[in-house]
């Protein structure tokens, strides 16, 4: 029921406010703060302008359609583990900008500049420094951003519909696995993930499912990927699976929040 009552206040706060705006005060921005504090995820639709999430939606799009993503990789699990295609993207390449600071993207190296992003990204930081920061530890002790990431999990048609794949129960970090490891904190604390799909339905498929950690495969909700609807949730706190799309592909941008260096 408490879960139930915070979606509704938080569907509610949207309905009522501005688009793109509605969560940054008052109301919406307490009912974020509440439902990340007590659930470990809150999920924000009307996110950014339309204009804004509608120009995002066509370059991740794009992308897929010109064959810049690249295989998604996982460091466990194998390759059935996870069936989508991935870009990493900034404002600028981020590969250039890895070079040059000593470092490159992971899960694939494929990366683009996507001048597009320049307003989502002053919308999620805001988010995380003005909204949540203030009122959550755990944020406080956030210190940079990761680049983006734009992902494609493709849909198949006809006979091979059922051979789709998403992408298996994991956590973002896994610090706390087995009661705890630093040595496989990746430094992640928050994930926040833009959805990227006009018009997405129930009958889609690709929802993202929740887990509870304890019992673990215990299912705590899903969220379906539409349009301007963005999912913020604890890298390390958060079990979750991406279910395989039916009949349409799936976009999604990805932006992780780390307590060191990206």
């Amino acid at each position: 029921r408490g879960v139930a009552a915070r979606l509704e206040r938080l569907r509610l706060a949207a309905e009522r406010g501005v688009v793109g705006r509605w969560w940054r005060a008052g109301e919406g921005a307490e009912a974020a703060v509440a439902m990340l504090g007590e659930d470990g995820y809150c999920i924000l639709d009307d996110f950014l302008p339309p204009e804004t999430a509608e120009a995002v939606a066509a370059a991740a799009q794009g992308a897929w359609a010109s064959g810049s993503m690249a295989s998604g990789v996982v460091k466990s699990g194998g390759s059935f583990a996870r069936g989508d295609s991935v870009l990493w993207v900034n404002t600028e390449d981020p590969a250039a900008a890895g070079v040059a600071a000593g470092a490159i993207p992971e899960d694939g190296q494929a990366s683009a500049a996507v001048p597009e992003l320049q307003s989502v990204l002053e919308h999620i930081d805001s988010l995380v420094a003005e909204v949540l920061a203030p009122k959550l530890d755990a944020v406080r002790s956030i210190s940079t951003r990761s680049h983006a990431m734009f992902t494609c999990y493709p849909s198949l048609h006809g006979e091979d519909m059922e051979a789709a794949r998403g992408y298996l129960r994991h956590v973002d970090n896994e610090k706390l696995a087995g009661g705890g490891n630093p040595s496989k904190d990746n430094g992640r604390i928050l994930t926040t993930i833009l959805y990227l799909n006009e018009g997405w339905e129930p009958q889609h498929g690709g929802a993202l499912r929740l887990f509870e950690q304890s019992p673990p495969l215990q299912v705590r909700g899903e969220v379906l990927p539409r349009l301007n609807r963005l999912i913020a949730f604890w890298s390390s706190g958060v079990p979750h699976e991406v279910l395989a799309p039916r009949g349409r592909d799936r976009f999604a941008c990805t932006f992780w929040y780390l307590d060191r260096p990206a």
